[in-house]
């Protein structure tokens, strides 16, 4: 395995983004549903709640043929939702296939009964890849904490981290390894530093935990 030093750490700071400024932005929330100022998903809930939704962008969340879907990913995108005007109850949002907004069985079946399957996080079923194989886990037993922001980037790590421990090859593994590293020892945002940094430090945990995890699950020890 490479040796980390302070110049590889910060090689890797310039090349590869932790956390993109749409997600730090999901957090602080105050968006006025704008492309480039879009609504939260907790915004755009209250707003439709009250009966006074009339349209707008909204991050993570996106509108295809009637219906809500997230978006996924930690590269958080917006999309523009303008059905609901007038009504007081949020529709149900299908899920996008990470480990925060799993697949539905029905999508899942759906997905592959029309080949179109590219692997994803299935609910009640684990990871399930490109070619149907599935890798479980119990998702009682993750580690969260209560907090929502913190439990949120904690699964986005453990995601990436389960993905990789799941391939048979270690290059992937050792990205991870040095994006945990290097998230435990960001600091940066100006408005909020300290919440900025336990953020940090709960990606870290959950690269680190869901690489274990996908290791144990293809039977793959630490060091093989």
């Amino acid at each position: 395995m490479k040796k980390l030093t302070k110049a590889s750490l910060s090689e890797l700071a310039k090349s590869k983004e932790i956390i993109s400024f749409r997600e730090q932005k999901s957090y602080v929330g105050g968006g006025t549903g704008e492309a480039g100022d879009p609504y939260t998903q907790e915004e755009f809930e209250d707003i439709v709640n009250t009966g006074n939704w009339t349209g707008g962008w909204v991050l993570g969340l996106e509108e295809k043929y009637g219906e809500l879907s997230y978006t996924g990913g930690t590269g958080i995108t917006s999309g523009y939702i303008g059905s609901y005007n007038g009504k007081t109850q949020v529709p149900e949002i299908q899920g996008c296939g990470n480990l925060n907004h799993p697949y539905t069985e029905k999508q899942f079946n759906r997905m592959y009964e029309s080949g179109t399957w590219n692997g994803g996080f299935v609910e009640g079923v684990g990871y399930v890849m490109d070619d149907c194989t599935s890798y479980s886990y119990n998702p009682n037993t993750l580690r969260l904490t209560g907090v929502e922001q913190w439990d949120f980037m904690y699964k986005v790590g453990f995601e990436k981290g389960f993905k990789a421990g799941i391939t048979e090859t270690n290059v992937d593994d050792t990205e991870i390894i040095l994006q945990s590293v290097l998230s435990s020892t960001c600091a940066g945002d100006s408005r909020s530093q300290a919440e900025y940094e336990y953020t940090m430090i709960h990606l870290s945990r959950g690269l680190r935990e869901g690489l274990l995890r996908g290791r144990e699950a293809i039977g793959k020890g630490f060091f093989d």
